[in-house]
């Protein structure tokens, strides 16, 4: 297939990705497997694949890993992935059309297999022109489209995306517990496995897991400092068989991976060697312990701990209630997620407020962005009680 046929960016197709602006219920790969999208992953504006953290099933398997998007299969090999290591994680190749040009053979990894392969012209509903033009104006589905908002329907709207992502992100935790391990154990594995996810944001999360993993196999100095200067060698070690390949171009100073390693290592380090029966506690809640422990210069910076305190930690120890039939422990964590501050971004709350809604205390919470990603951008608005009392004022 020549570019022709395809007058846009790259850009355009990730964004068509992202928005989920095609048919995704009838998906095949080129081979004839169906595919479903549980999650579509993370936009990664670093080096690497197009998306990071996404999930599927294709057939009768559910894959996790990356998805890497081109104009036509050709673009794989003329990028070179089949060189970078990082593409072996990818589990999905989306392309726009697969062509039967000499460019369209399949991709190849650098382990030597091939990724499943998905072209979105089939199942694209509008026009490309008319994706472009939806893509410039980057506003909600329901933006200039409603003659009536209702303040009101949009914080019950918000409150209930706030829930449902407490749901997400105990799910979320809940893949990465190892049952093969003693309960207490495995908790703490899961808790500091997403602490070490969540602290790889924006484009390290996977690598982050890598590193956990691999410290967590080994056998631990037992003072901080040791600690950290082991850790650290682990991180970056260069001359290892298979090297976790950190991602640095274009992050701000705070989220290089030299930072974010060390603060991990002293979150692993006192989280692992806290008394158990702390994480029973409410008064003073682990959290704080924890904190409190570490020394100001190895502690992520304030919006950072928020973000890990409320959307790993809580989630983390409602878990642990519901393992051990805590009640009031469930209750606590539940109740500290629904009291969560803002930390919402500015690209989230710009879309809702082009659209005419009021962003207030009562919206500005994490499910804000949940909203965004999975109500509004999948076109979910059959389930949002914002477009229900619009039709039905």
């Amino acid at each position: 297939m020549s570019n022709s046929a395809y007058p846009y960016q790259e850009t355009l197709l990730q964004w068509v990705w992202q928005e989920l602006e095609f048919d995704t219920t009838s998906l095949r790969t080129a081979e004839g497997q169906p595919v479903e999208i549980i999650e579509p992953g993370e936009l990664n504006t670093g080096a690497g694949p197009d998306f990071l953290g996404a999930s599927f099933r294709i057939g009768p398997l559910k894959l996790f890993g990356d998805v890497e998007i081109h104009i036509h299969p050709g673009h794989w090999s003329q990028h070179n992935h089949q060189r970078s290591e990082r593409f072996n994680r990818v589990v999905l190749h989306v392309v726009y059309d697969g062509g039967c040009s000499p460019n369209s053979s399949p991709a190849v990894r650098p382990d030597g297999t091939t990724p499943p392969l998905l072209r979105l012209k089939p199942f694209l509903q509008k026009s490309l022109i008319h994706l472009f033009e939806r893509k410039r104006q980057s506003s909600l589905p329901c933006s200039g489209n409603l003659r009536y908002i209702s303040q009101e329907a949009f914080e019950a709207q918000v409150v209930k995306a706030h829930r449902h992502y407490f749901e997400y992100k105990t799910d979320f935790l809940i893949e990465r517990y190892d049952s093969d391990l003693p309960l207490s154990k495995a908790w703490l594995k899961m808790l500091s496995r997403g602490l070490f996810h969540t602290l790889g944001i924006p484009r390290n999360r996977s690598e982050m897991e890598q590193f956990h993993d691999r410290i967590y196999r080994s056998t631990l100095p037992t003072s901080l400092n040791d600690f950290i200067r082991f850790a650290t060698s682990v991180a970056f070690d260069k001359d290892s068989g298979h090297p976790i390949e950190w991602i640095t171009s274009g992050m701000r100073p705070a989220s290089l991976p030299s930072k974010r390693v060390t603060q991990a290592a002293a979150l692993y380090f006192t989280i692992h060697n806290l008394p158990f029966k702390s994480y029973l506690s409410t008064n003073p809640e682990a959290w704080t312990q924890i904190i409190r422990r570490i020394p100001d210069n190895l502690q992520p910076g304030g919006q950072m701990r928020s973000i890990l305190r409320h959307t790993v930690f809580y989630p983390a120890t409602y878990l642990l209630g519901e393992f051990l039939h805590a009640q009031p422990l469930k209750q606590f964590a539940y109740q500290q997620w629904v009291n969560a501050p803002g930390n919402v971004p500015g690209e989230v709350v710009a879309p809702f407020r082009s659209a005419g809604f009021i962003i207030n205390k009562k919206t500005l919470k994490p499910g804000l962005a949940h909203q965004l990603k999975r109500y509004c951008r999948p076109l979910n608005c059959h389930r949002c009680k914002v477009f229900k009392k619009a039709i039905n004022p």
